[in-house]
């Protein structure tokens, strides 16, 4: 699946479309991001990515399958299903 990451930092993308394709586990901030937590995600993000978090939310909302994201454990659940090329198998 082709993501939008044109307003978010460079260095995210790599693991941002492994995560959403093949199930890698996210880092901590973008594993905050992924949950819904804003301290945590604030509290874990270098430089760049603080100036990004608005862009971050229009990522989830407009781009990242809504099974991807959402809490703990729905993130779990979609790393553990090896992302979308396991779960457009399962649908």
């Amino acid at each position: 699946m082709k993501l939008d990451l044109s307003n978010i930092p460079e260095h995210m993308h790599a693991g941002i479309q492994g995560y959403v394709d093949h199930g890698w586990k996210p880092g901590s901030f973008f594993y905050a991001v992924l949950r819904n937590n804003l301290v945590d995600a604030a509290s874990n993000a270098d430089d760049k990515n603080i100036k990004h978090l608005v862009d971050y939310a229009s990522l989830l909302y407009n781009e990242i399958p809504g099974a991807a994201w959402g809490d703990s454990d729905t993130v779990d659940r979609w790393v553990k299903a090896g992302g979308m090329d396991q779960y457009t198998k399962e649908q």
